[in-house]
């Protein structure tokens, strides 16, 4: 059985994961509440399977919005699965809460980004 996660961090970036995503693991976890952070899959074990446990067991999905989030696939489909899980058949019986942080970007930003014709066609390619 896989384990059970009350907060999922989903991130792009050694920056992010050291300056942002590491100490509000740390604060998280020092008051009880379990987080998932990528460096915990255990060596050997599938990634994407790994991913997919912790997105599919975690009530809080904090999705780090950094100036270079999208140019990381694989953080680009975790927030595919999340969107998913939102709107998956199971959702109402599991309340799953989405929390956005932008670090060191705009949220407008990120709107006017993902919307770009280019975005849209780099992503479909990705």
């Amino acid at each position: 059985m896989a384990p059970h996660y009350d907060v999922f961090l989903c991130h792009h970036g050694p920056d992010t994961k050291r300056n942002l995503v590491s100490v509000l693991s740390g604060m998280l976890c020092s008051i009880g509440i379990t987080c998932f952070v990528d460096h915990e899959i255990r060596e050997g074990s599938e990634i994407v399977s790994g991913i997919t446990d912790a997105l599919e067991s975690s009530s809080v999905h904090v999705v780090i919005f950094s100036p270079n989030f999208e140019t990381s696939k694989r953080a680009l489909d975790e927030v595919v699965q999340i969107i998913n899980l939102q709107s998956s058949a199971g959702a109402s019986l599991r309340p799953r809460k989405v929390i956005p942080l932008f670090c060191d970007v705009e949220p407008s930003e990120v709107r006017q980004r993902a919307s770009a014709p280019e975005y849209i066609l780099k992503r479909g390619s990705a």
